[in-house]
């Protein structure tokens, strides 16, 4: 049954011209899923998507500027003045077989029934400029009591595609909304939980990202067990205690507080947030003074290179995240031969230690004791004022290969070993990075590579 209700909606002209275009070749058509769920929350849509009786091949003969991708689905992407709107033709689906994908979409008449298809009530209403809002499943309401829950039968929802879990946890933090105890319920049933590895690593690491970069992170507590194929260590942090006085919590509770306090938005920081406890239960011993986890960095930073490489993390984030696990623990007095290892010898950017500083700000925030903070913000302070300073990369010299190449026997790997220690000197002496002052310290340089094949030690050319 059609509930109609008048909310009075801004909508992109070009989303209103193909709506127009739709209805003057006598089809219905609506907006439909998330952009109605997020305009009722007075927030501005990233995308539109249509919901039309009209068939895939008849919504390709009124648009000009189109694409067929999803048609066997039922679905045509148009772009209307620079803005592309999905059109689908309402439909109901058959069985999950393989609890992925519907193994046959049939075409149907009535908006009621698409919408019954759909995972969650919030996101399963309709919305017409003239009729106002359809919404047979309760979907305004839940969104003004802040509940998930299930369109029909949650388990069937949950079977029928398991994708579905993780997104009920997704919406949840995100919005920091409550689930719907019988919602919950087929959420935390074996069966159901069971179906999460047929998921795609794509699709587990894109919704888990989100969930990680949301406001309320430790809804991840109650993942555990759906998230046990990819990151088995959850389970075991929240049963690991930390009796010690610079923790309050167990391992997971730490780590999710850790996520919060920090407020991130860089997914790398809160991916490294999240595994950068992981290797503490393999660590732990304990004696009269209380809980240990010695050398855990290293534990969970190679715990971090499986996790990513499980869910086929991209390549940057494999570079740049177990890095950040492996020194979260590591703080530097304020001096030039630290920044020295960090930025030259370790080759890190100025965006990679501003991450580990985000990071480590983030695990302060959650122990009881915070003194390491001003230790952190004295040498993030030092840093930010020395970086501008002083070489801190070969590009930055005031000579390059070829010069060296000109000037000196060395080949190849031995260039790229001498412009290096160049670096280190100019960073220490930045007044003499200018060609003549740098081409006075090749031959040293030069000598020492050629006679013992080894690199310099920066405490030799300063």
């Amino acid at each position: 049954m059609k509930e109609f209700q008048k909310p009075e909606f801004r909508i992109p002209e070009p989303i209103i011209k193909v709506m127009k275009t739709l209805e003057q070749a006598g089809y219905q058509v609506y907006l439909v899923g998330g952009c109605v769920r997020d305009l009722l929350m007075q927030k501005t849509p990233h995308d539109y998507d249509l919901a039309t009786d009209a068939r895939p091949e008849e919504i390709l003969k009124l648009f000009e500027h189109h694409s067929g991708f999803g048609m066997k689905h039922g679905t045509i992407l148009v772009v209307e003045q620079g803005m592309p709107v999905e059109i689908t033709t309402f439909r109901k689906e058959g069985k999950y077989t393989d609890g992925r994908h519907p193994d046959e979409v049939i075409f149907v008449d009535r908006i009621e029934e698409d919408l019954g298809r759909r995972d969650f009530t919030i996101n399963a209403m309709a919305y017409h400029p003239d009729q106002g809002l359809i919404d047979p499943y309760g979907g305004r309401n839940d969104l003004e009591k802040k509940l998930i829950r299930a369109v029909g039968d949650p388990d069937q929802r949950f079977q029928e595609d398991a994708l579905r879990m993780l997104r009920a946890w997704r919406f949840a933090s995100t919005y920091g909304f409550d689930i719907e105890p019988e919602t919950r319920k087929a959420l935390d049933r074996k069966e159901n939980i069971a179906q999460a590895a047929t998921i795609s690593a794509e699709r587990v690491m894109e919704e888990f990202t989100k969930i990680l970069l949301s406001d309320h992170p430790e809804v991840i507590a109650n993942m555990t067990l759906l998230m046990e194929p990819w990151i088995p260590e959850l389970k075991i942090m929240i049963e690991t205690k930390q009796n010690n006085v610079h923790h309050y919590t167990d391992v997971l509770h730490h780590t999710l507080d850790a996520l919060k306090y920090s407020g991130t938005k860089d997914p790398m920081v809160a991916w490294a947030l999240l595994l950068h406890d992981t290797g503490k239960p393999a660590c732990k011993t304990s004696d009269e003074t209380g809980d240990h986890f010695k050398k855990h960095p290293a534990v969970s930073q190679k715990i971090a290179q499986r996790v990513l490489r499980k869910l086929h993390a991209p390549k940057k984030w494999m570079q740049v995240i177990p890095a950040l696990v492996l020194r979260h623990d590591a703080f530097y007095a304020p001096n030039l031969k630290n920044i020295v290892k960090l930025r030259i010898t370790l080759g890190w950017s100025d965006e990679q230690l501003h991450q580990l500083f985000e990071v480590q700000k983030g695990d302060i925030l959650a122990h009881t004791t915070t003194e390491r903070m001003e230790i952190l913000n004295t040498f993030i302070e030092f840093y930010d004022q020395e970086k501008n300073k002083r070489p801190l990369k070969v590009s930055q010299l005031e000579i390059n290969g070829n010069g060296i190449k000109e000037h000196t026997s060395l080949k190849a790997e031995q260039i790229g070993r001498a412009l290096h220690e160049l670096l280190i000197y100019a960073f220490y002496h930045p007044e003499f990075n200018h060609k003549e002052d740098l081409l006075k310290k090749l031959p040293a340089i030069e000598k020492q590579i050629l006679e013992d094949g080894t690199k310099l030690r920066k405490d030799d050319i300063r």
